[in-house]
């Protein structure tokens, strides 16, 4: 199957979508592409925001902490024409419209 420009809904670890996932690349197990966030995503923003602030100001240790903060929150990912189970996603990182993770 082709990654590029694959769709997926991004859901939290309750199954509710907070945003759209389109793929533009894999590179190993790293997914990369676009997100766009759905109105549920509003209440993740403030973790996202505080760990795009440490990695922007090189605090790599407090990046660190939030980041785990986000993988135990167990995102995932599904297709959205649905006919695959959820994928568990990792390092989930979205800055600026756009998304990175592992599976």
């Amino acid at each position: 199957m082709s990654l590029n420009k694959a769709k997926y809904h991004l859901k939290d670890g309750s199954g509710i979508v907070v945003g759209l996932v389109e793929i533009e690349k894999a590179i190993g197990q790293t997914w990369v592409g676009e997100f766009i966030e759905s109105d549920e995503f509003s209440k993740y923003a403030p973790l996202f925001l505080e760990h795009e602030s440490y990695v922007e100001d090189q605090i790599f240790p407090l990046s660190d902490e939030v980041e785990k903060k986000i993988d135990n929150l167990s995102f995932s990912i599904k297709e959205i024409s649905g006919k695959n189970p959820d994928i568990r996603v990792f390092d989930l990182q979205i800055m600026h419209g756009r998304v990175s993770f592992k599976i």
